[in-house]
């Protein structure tokens, strides 16, 4: 009888502590670090302001787009950028990448007007979202880059200013000024511009 219950207060002990036994972690993505390493782990983006991260150690960590070089999310990848908007640095994702590089600002409709503060927040916030899309361009041979209005006029206006050296796209530019158009319009523009290059 007390060999039974031995073998039984055993089989409770470690029930309990497979129960209570840490999840392993499994990672969604890395992180690179300001000195180029790339660290593993599960990584949620909190409102591109901040990427929390839980190691495979178990340990928790948060950084804020200046403390970190970027990081890929689910096979996507973000970087740190400073919009002037905000005036600070936010994680941006990377939609297209080439001649001319596609960034989007995943988080524009979470925008908070408890950020900006009351009414004034009202107005800017306004302003911004009427005169902002949430994506952004930058050339390669362009050290700024620049953001894609919302509006059909101002894109209009943005499209052939940006895209003006190739005139077959912007012929077309009338069936496509639509904000939702304008990752294709990249794609388009760098398979243009990598052919030009060939053929020069």
């Amino acid at each position: 009888m007390k060999i039974q219950s031995v073998i039984f207060l055993m089989l409770i002990i470690l029930l309990s502590d497979q129960a209570f036994a840490k999840k392993p972690i499994r990672p969604n993505g890395y992180y690179i670090t300001r000195s180029g390493d790339t660290i593993q782990g599960y990584l949620r983006n909190k409102e591109s302001m901040y990427l929390i991260v839980k190691t495979e150690n178990g340990k928790r960590k948060k950084f804020t787009p200046s403390k970190i070089n970027g990081f890929n999310l689910a096979g996507r990848e973000y970087v740190p950028l400073y919009l002037k908007e905000f005036k600070t640095k936010r994680f941006m994702a990377v939609k297209v990448k080439g001649y001319c590089t596609l960034y989007a600002y995943e988080h524009i409709d979470k925008y908070s007007l408890h950020a900006m503060g009351g009414v004034v927040g009202a107005m800017v916030e306004g302003g911004f979202k009427a005169d902002n899309s949430g994506l952004y361009i930058k050339k390669a041979d362009d050290e700024n880059y620049y953001s894609v209005p919302h509006a059909y006029k101002p894109l209009k206006k943005f499209l052939i200013r940006h895209f003006e050296d190739n005139t077959e796209l912007i012929s077309n530019l009338e069936k496509v000024v639509k904000v939702e158009k304008v990752e294709s319009l990249v794609i388009a523009y760098n398979k243009w511009y990598k052919y030009q290059r060939k053929t020069e």
